[in-house]
């Protein structure tokens, strides 16, 4: 089974994500803040995260930036989550391959989905 890292502040969307994510067969785990985030990408070395930029004490970003410098996890691919739209090219022209998609919010269940299965299950 695949395992996904939800990273969010907001409980309400990692419920979300892992009501969605769990019916599709995908295990989950969860962080609310940026530390949590990165020290949970090191110990369950997850299959794909699922990165919010928002969030408190270690954002969105300081995590990617200190996970492209980890070895260990440096090749987990990443969605950014975000209700933002202007961030997501910063994001694809700073980093390159270590954003492999974006996850606008609100979530629909349906892109959500097909983004997840495109990266952990080459769909």
């Amino acid at each position: 089974m695949k395992k996904v890292l939800i990273a969010d502040d907001e409980e309400s969307a990692r419920e979300i994500l892992r009501e969605i994510l769990n019916s599709a067969g995908y295990e989950t785990i969860e962080a609310a803040d940026g530390y949590e985030a990165l020290n949970l990408a090191r110990e369950e070395k997850p299959d794909l995260i699922i990165l919010d930029i928002m969030m408190p004490q270690l954002s969105g970003w300081e995590v990617m930036l200190k996970m492209k410098n980890d070895e260990e996890i440096s090749s987990i691919p990443i969605l950014i989550s975000t209700a933002k739209e202007e961030t997501k090219p910063l994001f694809r022209e700073q980093l390159g391959t270590g954003v492999e998609g974006f996850l606008s919010k609100p979530y629909r269940a349906e892109t959500m989905l097909s983004e997840v299965k495109k990266i952990l299950e080459g769909k």
